[in-house]
């Protein structure tokens, strides 16, 4: 748990960024809160590059996970790139950190691998929207403040099941697919697998949720935890991840739903990585 004072570091493991005005307008929101901030070099794109080179970001992220001061890492950082440092992490060091890393989207990566490597619980959320949206910005405040930890409980709707828990793991699909095959996919046995999307159509995610079955992955699976996929709804509406996963597991495997997970800028916060019950209300 963060609280005033604490020393909360900035990195980006995918694309950097290239506005500026965002890190600005973050490291404004923490020092309001009290934070003292500390930004990695590297956050802000090289000119002309993506991002700079893998082992240079890594080296990032581990210089503060190896400092006792830092109590936080929060990756500001999404795109394609952050698959690219994993083999530059030092797992052990990470797993023996105070500090707590956050990210999304393409950070899925560098989460689950923390989970599967090190052992580590990590929170899946882009601090870049905390100033965005007031009510985010004030359970975070509760939080920062007395521990209230409505930032983390997203409200859930079931669809099928009554009841799943586990240990999360997942989050953005295209982007935890990249893991398949890898030292740093998760054990899915007894999981709750959460999965959401920014980016795909239709084909896209039908062929995600395909890749998912045929690696056995809806068998192992305690349960699934579906956020947004926000192109997918813009084109066939809220309720197409539900049906199209629904096509390839079955009425079985437990299912609830959120509008509080994904990427718009009023989604929650949630834990990779830590145990997690769900039940239906009044059970």
């Amino acid at each position: 748990m963060l609280k005033k004072g604490s020393q909360v570091a900035l990195v980006a493991c995918s694309n950097a960024l290239t506005d500026e005005k965002n890190i600005q307008t973050l490291v404004a929101f923490f020092k309001s809160q009290g934070l003292e901030v500390r930004i990695s070099p590297h956050v802000i794109a090289p000119r002309g590059k993506l991002a700079a080179k893998a082992k240079t970001r890594a080296d990032s992220v581990m210089h503060y996970f190896c400092d006792p001061r830092v109590d936080a890492i929060f990756d500001v950082s999404g795109g394609d790139l952050a698959n690219e440092v994993l083999p530059e992490l030092d797992y052990q060091v990470a797993a023996q950190s105070r500090a707590t890393f956050w990210g999304y989207s393409d950070v899925t990566t560098v989460i689950n691998a923390l989970h599967t490597r090190a052992g580590k619980a990590s929170v899946l959320y882009q601090a870049r929207h905390l100033p965005l949206c007031a009510a985010r910005g004030a359970e975070w405040e509760r939080w920062l403040c007395a521990g209230e930890e409505s930032l983390f409980t997203p409200e859930i709707a079931w669809v099928q099941g009554r009841q799943m828990s586990g240990v999360t793991v997942g989050g953005n699909v295209r982007c935890l697919l990249k893991l398949a095959g890898t030292p740093y996919w998760p054990d899915m046995r007894g999981k709750i697998l959460v999965l959401e999307a920014r980016s795909g159509g239709e084909a896209q995610i039908r062929t995600y949720l395909q890749q998912l079955r045929q690696m056995d992955v809806f068998s192992q699976v305690s349960g699934i935890l579906l956020g947004t996929f926000s192109q997918l709804e813009q084109s066939l509406g809220a309720a197409a991840a539900q049906e199209l996963l629904q096509a390839v597991t079955g009425p079985k495997l437990p299912l609830a739903v959120t509008r509080q997970i994904g990427h718009g800028s009023d989604a929650k916060a949630l834990w990779i990585g830590r145990e997690l019950q769900l039940k239906r209300s009044g059970e």
